[in-house]
C-alpha cells in the first residue's frame, strides 16, 4: 500500500475549482504566421509570453534547434507553421 494515505484521482474530485492547472496565455502569432518567409518551416522563438521574436527558421526541426543553439538559445519554442493557414473554428483570415 502506500502509507495509509488514500489516492485522489483529479478527475472524480467534485470541487474541481481546487484543482491547479498550468496554463500558458495565448499567443499572438499572427505576424509570423504571415510573413512568407516562415511557411512550411520550423520557427524557434524566445520572449513568447509577451511578443514572440523569431530567433531562426529551417526546413527541419534539427536544423532550427542549431541554429537557435549556435545564437544562444538553448531551450527556444519551437513550432512548425503551415504553408497554408486552415480554419478549425469558425471563419478567419489573417491579413
Amino acid at each position: 500500500m502506500n502509507g495509509g494515505q488514500k489516492k485522489i484521482n483529479p478527475l472524480e474530485n467534485k470541487n474541481r475549482n481546487q484543482l491547479k492547472y498550468n496554463t500558458m496565455k495565448a499567443i499572438d502569432m499572427k505576424a509570423i504566421y504571415a510573413n512568407k518567409n516562415y511557411k512550411g518551416n520550423w520557427v524557434a522563438m524566445q520572449d513568447f509570453e509577451t511578443k514572440p521574436r523569431v530567433v531562426a527558421y529551417a526546413k527541419t526541426l534539427d536544423e532550427v534547434l542549431k541554429k537557435a543553439k549556435e545564437k544562444g538559445f538553448d531551450m527556444p519554442l519551437v513550432t512548425q507553421i503551415p504553408k497554408k493557414v486552415l480554419p478549425i473554428v469558425g471563419p478567419f483570415v489573417f491579413k
